[in-house]
């Protein structure tokens, strides 16, 4: 169900929506314009997964007709990040390989088109865009992956980056005082 705001003080919406009917998975949400400008926020579904890379369904949304009721399915990735990727104005969401690996024997690998790799799926919903990812550092892996996807625009160019992690973060040093 989606609860549209202004909320009351009690939480009461201003008014709900029962579709679109969505299976069972992790919500992941594009993030509110930070300028307080209204954007319609698309719903990425994230199916189940047991270690393994899982399915993504998209449902897009457009200002004046909130979320598309027809979900599109996307490959194969537990990482994912929105944001505006070849400077359009328009939102992308990256969809990708985490490095996380199912630990049951003989599932230990994923397939070549999903394995070290993501896309990147046009707000225009054009053909997705395949980039392959850094390799990570040797005895670095672990079965959990690195990590996810984050977006950010590190250089001011107007168009969103995709930051990967590649490895564990380092343990920080400790100091201690006498």
């Amino acid at each position: 169900m989606v609860l549209y705001g202004p909320f009351k003080r009690s939480g009461a919406p201003a008014r709900t929506d029962t579709g679109p009917a969505l299976p069972e998975g992790d919500l992941v949400v594009d993030a509110i314009d930070p300028s307080g400008k209204p954007r319609a926020t698309a719903l990425l579904l994230h199916e189940p997964d047991d270690g393994e890379q899982s399915g993504n369904i998209l449902y897009p949304a457009r200002r004046g007709t909130g979320l598309s009721a027809n979900g599109r399915w996307l490959r194969l990735g537990n990482a994912h990040a929105f944001g505006d990727f070849d400077g359009d104005g328009l939102r992308d969401v990256a969809v990708g390989d985490d490095g996380g690996r199912n630990d049951d024997p003989g599932s230990e690998t994923e397939a070549p088109d999903v394995a070290g790799s993501l896309a990147v799926y046009p707000g225009s919903g054009s053909a997705p865009v395949k980039h392959r990812l850094p390799e990570v550092p040797e005895g670095q892996g672990t079965d959990y992956g690195p990590g996810g996807f984050v977006a950010a625009d590190p250089d001011g160019d107007g168009r969103d980056g995709i930051l990967v992690a590649t490895c564990r973060p380092p343990r920080p040093a400790v100091h201690y005082q006498t």
